[in-house]
């Protein structure tokens, strides 16, 4: 749907410092503000605020549970944002009131997160944002660094979050070795024709031999130890591989 039917209230996730994620309503973003954005609903690229046009598609959600592409139009003004105005305290305020002692957590580059004052956030930065205030959203994995989780198993019994950077070839995951079947395994020992539960979209669940998962499929992954995002293959920070999750050297 257009972006003009979103109401006042669709909430998307940002952050004010590197760990912690809150929510803000639609609104003032300032016109030097980047988003990931969608020319279309199979392209991905970051464009201004200010450029942004009324064709332009963004993954959100009309409620929690319903994902669609919306095209971006009449955001309404009201919009509200969960920030601090320093390390440790919280408050809700307009955009249009944020102040410039207000931080952030942006991108000098796609690759490269860190916090600024808003005071201090050029044209060229990035911010880091989401589409829903549910548990559950749809990002692109272009907004994770190492310091994203992931559900693994230590052991087949005792789950746990382990940040992506850390993920050993002693880690287990739930993985399929067909459809039906459900085992535990060693992400060293997961192999071509072993099946995980992946996402062909944010909303379509599915089973795929792991050699067939292709870039634009999404996997459940957090960003935190308690919220679950979806995100896709393709747009995985820093080049990782498959490899280093199942040993099958096969850049994504």
């Amino acid at each position: 749907m257009l972006i003009s039917d979103i109401a006042a209230d669709t909430w998307l996730v940002v952050r004010s410092n590197p760990s912690t994620v809150h929510y803000m309503l639609i609104s003032d973003i300032a016109a030097d503000t980047w988003l990931v954005v969608r020319s279309n609903p199979s392209t991905v690229h970051s464009m201004l605020i200010s450029d942004i046009a009324a064709d332009t598609w963004l993954v959100v959600r009309s409620n929690p549970s319903t994902v669609h592409y919306m095209l971006i139009s009449d955001i309404a003004a009201d919009t509200w944002l969960v920030v601090r105005s320093n390390p440790s305290t919280v408050h809700s305020m307009l955009i249009s009131d944020i102040a410039a002692d207000t931080w952030l957590v942006v991108r000098s580059n796609p690759s490269t997160v860190h916090s600024m004052l808003i005071s201090d956030i050029a044209a060229d930065t990035w911010l880091v944002v989401r589409s829903n205030p549910s548990t559950v959203h749809s990002m692109l994995i272009s907004d994770i660094a190492a310091d994203t989780w992931l559900v693994v198993r230590s052991n087949p019994s005792t789950v746990h979050s382990m940040l992506i950077s850390d993920i050993a070839a002693d880690t287990w995951l739930v993985v399929r070795s067909n459809p039906s079947t459900v085992h535990s395994m060693l992400i060293s020992d997961i192999a071509a024709d072993t099946w995980l539960v992946v996402r062909s979209n944010p909303s379509t669940v599915h089973y795929m031999l792991i050699s067939d998962i292709a870039a634009d499929t999404w996997l459940v992954v957090r960003s935190n130890q308690s919220t679950v995002h979806y995100m896709l293959i393709s747009d995985i920070a820093f080049n990782f591989q498959i490899s280093r999750w199942t040993g099958l050297n096969r850049k994504v």
